[in-house]
């Protein structure tokens, strides 16, 4: 996602270090050039088949930079409620190109799937949010599934309260990747190591516990009651969308911010082939789909579902989904080498 950059790109008439001389900002401007023509590559010829809209690209920059804005409210022990326009590294991480990391755009993309999703249930579903699962699961007399469900929605009321507690949704090897290139560039800003920096760092990373996280408590949900066929878990507008997610990764095997991008994707395809692949029943995937993609459904996904559902075999659909996950690690590991490793 290069194209990325052209929306968080630094103003041409504040370029970073403005008070040197001749030479080092006709530099500057000389590399911003050649960086122009992959920006402008990127956006004449995307390689998807829709391009990123603008408040996709939006949502992806307001998240990076709250993740950003996050880590380093704990590197620098600064209030978290302190309103400041720009991280202090916001702009050296993207001169150095370590936002653009592909696992980072997926979970900012992720993150936006579920915005969507969410508002899709809001707006056509019949269930109201202290009626969904998780609201129920708070007095279940399982203490492992009221705690799980205490988790998820402390994660959900996190996520929509304080934006710059998003790294706490992270898995550990994202988080410990763009804490520790932050803390590089705090230290390249100050021109000296900071010890305190560093020890902080080390302390914030050993207490993060991936285990609280919003999908991990969703994963839990979905294992204790698959055990004990306990209800529908393929009806989003009842058990929410972290709960319908999370059963679709795990009977699809597909990754958790896959399962969301996929779902929330400009076709209903994807979602219908999740969901024969989940052994759900035609006419209960149809009520899914309409739910997701309500008066923007097209005769022909529904002929899609008509015509092939049934036919296609779960076993199949099962081998096809792992191709999926198969593309998207060999794309993962791609980019990533692209990138130098960073």
């Amino acid at each position: 996602m290069v194209s990325l950059d052209y929306k968080m790109e630094l103003k041409l008439e504040n370029p970073p270090n403005n008070n040197v001389d001749l030479v080092s900002a006709a530099s500057y401007f000389a590399r911003d050039a050649l960086s122009q023509c992959v920006d402008v590559s990127a956006m004449a010829f995307p390689t998807g088949h829709m391009r990123p809209t603008e408040e996709m690209l939006s949502s992806v920059s307001g998240t990076l930079r709250n993740l950003v804005l996050g880590i380093e409210n704990v590197i620098l022990e600064r209030e978290a409620d302190l309103q400041l326009s720009c991280p202090v590294s916001w702009n050296m991480l993207m001169q150095s190109g370590f936002l653009r990391d592909h696992a980072l755009i997926e979970f900012a993309l992720a993150m936006f799937a579920n915005v969507r999703l969410n508002a899709h249930i809001t707006e056509r579903g019949n269930t109201r949010l202290f009626d969904q699962l998780p609201a129920q699961l708070l007095v279940n007399n399982n203490p492992l599934l009221s705690s799980a469900a205490q988790s998820l929605l402390t994660s959900e009321t996190q996520i929509r309260r304080s934006p710059e507690l998003a790294y706490q949704q992270l898995n550990s090897e994202l988080l410990h990747q763009i804490t520790w290139r932050i803390v590089a560039v705090l230290q390249v800003i100050n021109g000296e190591k900071n010890a305190a920096h560093v020890a902080r760092t080390k302390a914030f990373l050993a207490n993060h516990d991936e285990a609280t996280s919003l999908r991990s408590a969703a994963r839990k949900i979905v294992y204790f009651l698959q055990k004990s066929n306990d209800g529908d878990l393929f009806q989003p507008a009842e058990t929410g969308i972290a709960i319908f997610v999370a059963a679709l990764a795990a009977s699809t095997g597909l990754d958790h911010d896959h399962v969301l991008r996929l779902a929330d994707n400009h076709s209903s395809a994807p979602l219908a082939l999740m969901l024969r692949a989940s052994g759900v029943s035609r006419e209960s995937a149809m009520e899914t789909i309409c739910l997701f993609r309500g008066f923007d459904l097209t005769p022909l996904e529904i002929s899609y579902v008509e015509r092939h559902f049934d036919v296609l075999a779960i076993s199949d659909a099962k081998d096809i989904l792992n191709l999926w996950s198969v593309e998207r690690v060999r794309q993962l590991s791609s980019i990533e080498m692209d990138n130098g490793g960073l």
